[in-house]
């Protein structure tokens, strides 16, 4: 749960979809499996397939352990598995809820997409209503601090994916 007057920041973790947990998980355990079979059916020979699952349940672990989204005082800061990415809050020029199935630091196909001067980023916070209602509060209160950023990321009304009234602008 996520405690929106820890200074430090907000963490919510990623949503994870059921059939991509599936996968996550049964990948490996094919290979391994099959292995103990060979082993058991033709002796050593089956050690190549339970290491190929042992492998690929490490891969899929490193790069995916943890997921999870920091709202700070002056930036958003995702990390999943070796990505470890920063979005400042001036470089935000709008947010909108996603089921964009791109590559991304996100367990789920219910995302959040933050379109920054350097590109959209993809995420998949656990409560995305709340992530983008604290990411407005967060925003709000580093512009009343004199950071060079405003931004307004305002929750819909509507059952539309964009969030409306974004805006995003760097003082002069």
């Amino acid at each position: 749960m996520s405690d929106p007057t820890d200074p430090k920041g907000s963490v919510y973790p990623s949503k994870v979809d059921w059939w991509l947990a599936a996968i996550l998980l049964i990948a490996p355990l094919v290979p391994t499996a099959l292995g103990i079979y060979m082993c058991a059916a033709f002796g050593w020979w089956g050690l190549f397939a339970i290491f190929i699952g042992l492998f690929m349940a490490a891969v899929m672990a490193v790069l995916t352990i943890p997921c999870r989204y920091r709202i700070t005082d002056s930036a958003v800061e995702v990390k999943c598995g070796m990505i470890e990415e920063r979005i400042e809050f001036r470089s935000i020029l709008g947010i909108e809820r996603s089921s964009n199935a791109t590559s991304a630091p996100a367990l789920s196909l219910e995302r959040v997409k933050i379109r920054t001067s350097r590109g959209p980023h993809l995420i998949s916070p656990v409560r995305r209503d709340e992530f983008i209602a604290e990411l407005n509060r967060r925003c709000k209160e580093a512009a009343i601090r004199g950071a060079a950023t405003t931004c307004s990321c305002e929750l819909p009304e509507s059952t539309s994916n964009v969030v409306p009234n974004v805006v995003a602008t760097t003082s002069p």
